[in-house]
């Protein structure tokens, strides 16, 4: 979905038209679900992020990080491709990673009784701060929520 440069919001249009979206929620947030979706052209795997509009008070300012993230793209990243703007909510299509989380995959090495190398710990950093630099460097964005 693209902006209208003279606008801050997304053309209004149906997701449904462009991805097939998976029944079963990854999943939920304050603000709304995950779920995964197939490009209906490219058959691409992406995940949906539908945020309901009436739980956010500031829609505006959504749009705005949408425009951003629209603009990213780094292979450290997860990187937006569309955004929807409905009726009821926002749907925001990201590229889909299948590995998990990387908090889980340390808790079950430490549980199995082993360890991550200096060698991966050092190379899994490097990607993290490359892709922190590219967002403050490249595209003007400080990233508030890092985990």
């Amino acid at each position: 979905m693209e902006f209208d440069e003279f606008s801050p919001s997304p053309v209004l249009e149906d997701i449904h038209k462009y991805y097939v979206i998976d029944d079963e929620v990854l999943g939920r947030g304050q603000y709304g679900e995950v779920r995964k979706a197939t490009h209906r052209q490219n058959k691409g795997s992406y995940v949906v992020k539908s945020i309901l509009k009436q739980k956010i008070r500031r829609p505006e300012v959504l749009r705005m990080e949408m425009e951003f993230l629209l603009r990213v793209e780094h292979p450290n990243i997860c990187n937006v491709v569309d955004v929807f703007d409905t009726r009821d909510a926002f749907h925001i299509v990201q590229d889909f990673y299948s590995g998990g989380e990387l908090f889980d995959r340390i808790v079950e090495t430490f549980n199995e009784g082993s360890h991550f190398s200096e060698e991966q710990v050092c190379e899994m950093v490097q990607h993290m701060l490359n892709g922190i630099e590219y967002c403050h460097e490249t595209v003007g964005i400080c990233h508030r929520d890092l985990k």
